[in-house]
């Protein structure tokens, strides 16, 4: 399902991490024949007759991704394309392990926003909570199957529906008494047949509310869209939009709080969580 315009490599890791291609290949005939013929000798655990292997036990989750990070941000040409990476996963580490709040700042720290990442989990002792997260703080999006004989064509769902994009490196803007309750603060990329959602609440009806989203199209053109209007002239926000926007905040600061090891911090943050899902009747998992 790659088309010439894309670029590609494939990556698997054990205690280490291993590129098919030095760097991005051009997704012509050649290279994705290279690619299909090394994904075939891939095997878990052992060795099997001189192939390539997956060692049993061994997987270095963090040290799988971070080499990827940087993105396209060294090659002339390629600055400003997205930068996708889909995580085939457990998420579990038995070499470098780190805690999940370490994981996710680290992650954080490499990614310099311009990297998607979409993690892809099978079966029922996925690390969810740390795959959630990681691929919303990235500007991606997680996706799960309980059952592993559906992950061939999950999985190439998956990345078909996150292989058109219409604009990248969504940004927005807004006035200041309205920027500080909007979610979610950082914007993914919008796809083809996708709907960007974003969530805002105010408390002084009579301000203007002028609120700016700026992306780059296909072509890596700069485009803006400005959105101006009186708040008092808009129609009132109903139960579920109400409740959609709690949702989001309450999203944006368990991610926060996984993200932190600052005691006071993490019950500051359950404060404000708690106190959240009492006024809006929400129900918080752990």
């Amino acid at each position: 399902h790659l088309n010439s315009s894309h670029r590609f490599n494939v990556a698997y890791f054990d205690d280490k991490c291993h590129k098919i291609f030095v760097g991005m290949a051009k997704a012509n005939g050649q290279n994705i024949q290279t690619a299909i013929k090394k994904i075939n000798s891939l095997r878990r655990g052992g060795l099997n007759g001189g192939r390539s292997v997956i060692s049993s036990g061994m997987t270095d989750v963090f040290g799988g991704i971070a080499p990827f990070m940087k993105g396209n941000s060294d090659e002339k040409g390629f600055e400003h394309r997205p930068y996708n990476i889909f995580l085939m996963t457990d998420g579990k580490s038995t070499v470098n392990v780190l805690k999940s709040s370490d994981f996710l700042r680290k992650i954080g720290a490499l990614n310099q926003g311009h990297v998607s990442i979409f993690p892809f989990s099978a079966g029922h002792d996925a690390n969810r909570m740390l795959l959630d997260y990681l691929g919303y703080l990235n500007r991606g999006g997680q996706h799960h199957v309980d059952e592993v004989g559906k992950v061939r064509s999950e999985l190439t769902s998956f990345i078909i529906d996150h292989s058109s994009m219409l604009i990248s490196d969504f940004k927005f803007t807004t006035n200041a008494s309205f920027h500080q309750e909007i979610y979610p603060k950082a914007l993914p990329h919008l796809y083809r047949n996708e709907i960007l959602k974003l969530y805002g609440r105010y408390e002084k009806a009579e301000d203007e509310l002028v609120l700016s989203l700026t992306g780059r199209d296909a072509s890596g053109k700069e485009r803006d869209f400005v959105l101006r209007c009186k708040p008092i002239d808009c129609q009132r926000g109903d139960d579920k939009i109400r409740l959609e926007w709690a949702a989001q905040k309450i999203l944006w600061l368990t991610a926060r709080k996984h993200c932190s090891d600052d005691e006071k911090e993490i019950s500051e943050i359950d404060s404000v969580i708690n106190a959240m899902r009492k006024e809006f009747r929400v129900y918080v998992p752990e």
